[in-house]
């Protein structure tokens, strides 16, 4: 799961998603993976 949650966290740079958002004091990134009834998530500050 700590790989998806890398994957989706080089989604969110690559694909630029919070690109828009500059300006803000702080911008919260997470990258979620889920297995059955697991949950992980990585937490990216920009």
């Amino acid at each position: 799961m700590a790989k998806d949650c890398d994957r989706a966290i080089k989604q969110i740079i690559n694909e630029k998603y919070a690109e828009g958002l500059y300006g803000y004091e702080q911008i919260l990134c997470y990258g979620v993976a889920f297995f059955q009834k697991q949950a992980m998530v990585k937490l990216l500050q920009l």
